[in-house]
């Protein structure tokens, strides 16, 4: 079993500062930051020392509501070989997407480049990242707006060039590239529809009404081969390569249809998704159970989660998404385990002792067609009437 009791996540900080919901949490590269945006602006925190990063002014929101300093997408990118430059993307409800980077000797970050919208006040409704650590000097991400533009852009340290832009006529709610080919996916707010955009020209390869219902939030796990759909009551699992349903994890019956958060570890073995009714829940993967809820101290909709994965251990942050009120982000941690079982597909690959019961439920029957083999050349003569006794026992057998 993947979760014991002495397993289980613990609560290990609350980073506080954050305030009128939270839309968006990340963790960037090697667990060094912590991201948190929202309406009330965008907000930092050094997890080595859980003291909040010096961002620029333009990241906090006025005392009047102002779009360009409300976001609702967050994503990091690391160029190791740059100088270790971490960059933060912000999108925001004015269509902007700043890009912030890491200046080490200041200890704070700093706007290196402000992307204007499109299309004046098509508001950014999600972002994704290609290889979050790029391999070579260039990064690729995805941007969607509330209008239906998705535009991919190609990002290094000179500059910001759009590889390819264009509209789609129905309501976004994410996009994401699929981490085999670089191949952007469409989901729809409704009606199901999932789509894919070929990466260099942004043609359409497939489009159909492959997903649940009503979509509001995707995951994508580390290996590239699975994404988890958020839907207004459950989460469900489905095969990259096909879009084809794997599982369902059952949540309580919500309070509000608000959509929520999810993310898995790394080693895909946990799911985390956000509830409406004051907890964070913790499902395994391979059996779809729920095994642990995490508290939110102040209740209500826990609409965000993020999680980060080290070699020893896993950490999840959950933040409060309720308008008009502090919202704090709770962290927990949990030691991996040093021989995790590996995540399984079709739920679930047996193990322990039911396996002996299976490699004899498959050896006997192996064992009997051996010997009608070896009867039907040695006395060919009764193979005919061999077989048939053979398969009335089989038949017996099995009833």
């Amino acid at each position: 079993m993947l979760f014991r009791k002495s397993k289980f996540f613990k609560k290990t900080a609350t980073l506080r500062g954050s305030q009128d919901g939270i839309n968006a949490l990340a963790f960037s590269e090697e667990g060094k930051f912590l991201a948190a945006a929202g309406r009330g602006g965008a907000i930092i925190w050094d997890l080595a020392t859980l003291s909040e990063v010096t961002t620029p002014s333009a990241l906090i929101q006025s005392k009047t509501w102002d779009a360009a300093r409300s976001f609702n997408t967050v994503e990091w990118m690391y160029f190791r070989e740059q100088e270790s430059t971490h960059i933060l993307l912000l999108g925001s409800d004015a269509g902007e997407v700043i890009l912030l980077g890491w200046v080490p000797e200041r200890k704070a970050f700093r706007i290196i480049q402000r992307l204007p919208p499109e299309e004046a006040g098509d508001g950014v409704i999600s972002m994704h990242v290609y290889e979050r650590e790029p391999s070579q000097a260039r990064a690729y991400f995805v941007v969607a707006t509330y209008g239906g533009r998705v535009s991919v852009r190609r990002l290094t340290l000179t500059g910001c060039h759009i590889l390819f832009s264009t509209t789609v006529d129905y309501e976004l709610v994410a996009v994401r590239f699929y981490p085999r080919t670089r191949d952007v996916y469409l989901f729809a707010a409704a009606g199901g529809l999932i789509a894919c955009l070929d990466k260099e020209t942004g043609q359409t390869i497939f489009s159909g009404r492959l997903g649940p219902e009503t979509m509001g939030s995707i995951c994508v796990d580390s290996t590239g081969d699975r994404f988890v759909v958020g839907t207004a009551r459950n989460f469900e699992m489905f095969n990259f390569k096909d879009v084809g349903y794997l599982q369902t994890f059952l949540c309580r019956k919500p309070i509000v249809p608000f959509p929520k958060d999810a993310a898995f570890t790394d080693d895909g073995l946990a799911l985390v998704g956000g509830t409406d009714y004051g907890v964070a829940a913790v499902f395994d993967v391979n059996s779809g159970a729920m095994v642990q809820t995490l508290k939110y101290p102040e209740g209500g909709l826990v609409q965000t989660v993020a999680v980060y994965t080290s070699s020893d251990t896993h950490t999840i942050a959950i933040a409060g998404s309720t308008l008009n009120r502090p919202a704090e982000v709770i962290l927990f941690q949990k030691s991996r385990p040093s021989n995790p079982l590996p995540p399984t597909n079709s739920y679930s690959k047996i193990v322990g002792p039911q396996s002996w019961w299976l490699s004899c439920l498959i050896l006997i029957p192996l064992a009997l067609i051996g010997c009608h083999t070896l009867a039907s050349i040695v006395f060919p003569q009764v193979r005919i009437h061999h077989f048939a006794l053979q398969s009335q026992v089989l038949m017996f057998k099995s009833d």
